[in-house]
């Protein structure tokens, strides 16, 4: 699209300097003066096709510029999210570690409870 963007304003352009061109070369006026009209329509031309460019440019530049921006916010945003998951995943494990070595805990002091109370039923005896 771009292309065609381009390519139709290479023609409008193109068609409106021919058409300044012909006009001027068509006008009952001497040879000096038609010169010196197509000279300064010409100029005119170059420089209503620079403004153009520049205007364009200073557009690009800015989308450019408001892109990278965006872009780096996102980025921004997506490392916080990251970095909060990745503690709350440490926290959840660390509370999966801890339960773990409590049920271990707990079922140790088990296996060692009966054998205190055999101990002391054998002694009695």
């Amino acid at each position: 699209m771009a292309k065609r963007k381009r390519s139709k304003f290479s023609l409008f352009m193109i068609g409106s300097a021919l058409g300044a061109i012909a006009g001027l070369l068509f006008a009952p006026k001497k040879g000096e003066e038609t010169r010196e009209d197509i000279r300064k329509r010409t100029e005119d031309l170059v420089k209503q096709g620079r403004d153009a460019y520049d205007t364009q440019r200073e557009k690009i530049t800015n989308v450019i510029e408001s892109g990278r921006n965006s872009a780096a916010t996102r980025a921004e945003d997506i490392r916080d999210r990251i970095e909060d998951t990745r503690k709350r995943f440490q926290e959840q494990v660390e509370q999966a570690r801890s339960k773990v070595k409590s049920i271990a805990e707990k079922t140790e002091k088990e296996k060692e409870a009966p054998k205190k109370t055999t101990k002391r039923s054998t002694s009695k005896k």
